[in-house]
C-alpha cells in the first residue's frame, strides 16, 4: 500500500476527530501546540504485505537533538493494549473496509493512543516513562533525555548526578560505537553549562528544540 494512500484515508476519517492535530506528509499526525515534546501517530506500512499497515502512538523530546524521528518512547497501539500487536490490511479500492477500519483505529486512539500522549506531553512525563514504562531506563539514549528533562523540571542536582556517569560510560563505549562520540560531547556541553548557571542549560536545550524542529520539517511549530 502506498502511504499517500493510508494518508488519504487517514485524512478523511480520523484526522477530523482529533481536534488540535496536524497531519505531516507523509505519515505522521502530531499534537499542537508543539512545546518541548513532539506528540504524534506514526502510520507504518508493510514491507512484507501489501495492503498491511500499523499505527504508533511515540513522544519525542525534541530538547534532546535529532534530525529524523524516533519511536523509541511509545508503541504500536496494540502494545499499548496489553501488549498486543495489531496490523490493519484493507485495499484502497474497498470503501466498506475503509470505513471500517479507519472507525476501528480512531477506537484504539481514543482508548490508548492519546492518554499515552497526554500522560507523557512534559519532562516529568518523560522522566515517568523511561523509569516506569521502557524497559530499559540505563540506556544511554534515555539517561540523556533524563537528564535534560530534570533539567526543565528545575531539578539540576538529579541531572547533575547523571550527567557525569553519563559522559564516562560514553567514552568508554565510543571505540565500539562512535556515534557515542557526539552524544558525549552533548553531554560534556551541558555538564559545563550547568555549572555556568541553570538558565543557561535550560536556554541550550530550548535551542535543540528549534533545531529538532527545523531538521524534522517542522520549522512553523517554533
Amino acid at each position: 500500500m502506498k502511504a499517500s494512500d493510508l494518508m488519504k484515508a487517514v485524512r478523511r476519517h480520523i484526522l477530523p476527530l482529533l481536534p488540535g492535530f496536524k497531519y505531516k506528509p507523509t505519515t505522521i499526525l502530531y499534537a499542537t501546540p508543539v512545546e518541548l515534546i513532539l506528540r504524534a501517530f506514526y502510520f507504518q506500512t508493510s514491507y512484507l504485505d501489501r495492503y498491511a499497515f500499523t499505527v504508533w502512538a511515540f513522544v519525542q523530546p525534541l530538547y534532546v537533538p535529532r534530525d529524523h524521528l524516533v519511536l523509541n518512547m511509545g508503541g504500536r497501539l496494540g502494545w499499548l493494549h496489553k501488549g498486543k500487536d495489531i496490523w490493519w490490511r484493507w485495499r484502497p479500492e474497498d470503501v466498506e473496509l475503509e470505513k471500517q477500519v479507519m472507525h476501528e483505529i480512531y477506537w484504539y486512539i481514543q482508548k490508548y493512543g492519546l492518554p499515552f500522549l497526554e500522560r507523557v506531553r512534559t519532562p516529568s512525563g518523560v522522566i515517568w516513562w523511561i523509569d516506569k514504562k521502557s524497559g530499559n531506563p540505563k540506556d544511554v539514549h534515555y539517561q540523556e533525555a533524563k537528564a535534560y528533562s530534570y533539567i526543565l523540571t528545575g531539578d539540576c542536582d538529579r541531572a547533575q548526578r547523571i550527567l557525569p556517569r553519563l559522559y564516562t560510560e560514553l567514552r568508554q563505549d565510543e571505540p565500539s560505537y562512535p556515534w557515542m562520540g557526539q552524544v558525549a560531547e552533548r553531554v560534556k556541553q551541558m555538564i559545563s553549562l550547568l555549572a555556568q548557571s541553570p538558565e543557561a542549560a535550560v536556554q541550550q536545550l530550548y535551542e535543540w528544540r528549534n533545531w529538532t524542529l527545523t531538521q524534522l520539517g517542522l520549522k512553523k511549530e517554533i
